[in-house]
This record gives structure tokens, sequence and C-alpha cells, in this order.
């Protein structure tokens, strides 16, 4: 009994120490959305957020150029970039995954 407790007091402190730790970049957003292929200017990959907001990724990986694909992102804004696509915030992609 004492082992299986001392062994879950342990683990609750590991849990919370890498949660305090696990921090967004300065200015990073994080959220899921799906992954539009938009027939504008030649078409090209944006990400359609959950929480209502287009992003414009540079650098979206041929892994993840998948019309209709859910993910789950991090992003954050592309500081003095502009795009002729005219639509969404332009982005970084910090991670993403499927969802």
């Amino acid at each position: 009994m004492k082992i299986v407790l001392g062994f879950s007091i342990a683990l609750l402190f590991c849990l919370t120490i890498s949660c305090a730790c696990h921090k967004l970049p300065p200015g990073a957003v994080q959220g899921t959305g799906t992954v539009k292929l938009l027939g504008l200017e030649g078409g090209f990959y944006g990400i359609v957020g959950d929480d209502g907001n287009n992003y414009d990724p540079l650098n979206l990986s041929d892994d993840f150029k998948i019309d209709g694909l859910k993910v789950q992102f991090v992003v954050r804004p592309a500081e003095n970039q502009v795009s002729f696509h005219m639509w969404g915030k332009i982005v970084e992609v910090i991670s993403i995954k499927k969802k």
C-alpha cells in the first residue's frame, strides 16, 4: 500500500512539473482546425481554426497538405511577412499533428 501511495505521489509531482514547464512561445497560438485547399491565387493550403480564425501557414509540411484534414497545431504570427493570398493570418507552424 505504501509503495502504491508513494508511486502515486511521485507521478502526480512529475505531471505537475511537466505541465508547469510546457508554455507556449510568446505570441504563439494553440488550437485545432481543418486544413483546406483554397482556390485563390493559384491554390494554397490554409488552416480554418475552430476558433473562427483563418491561418495562412508559410511552412506547412506536405504531409499535412490534405484537404479536410483535422489538425491540432501551435503557430506564431510571421513577422514582417506579406502574402498575395490575402486570406487569414500569416503564421509559422511550430508544431502540428493529425487530430
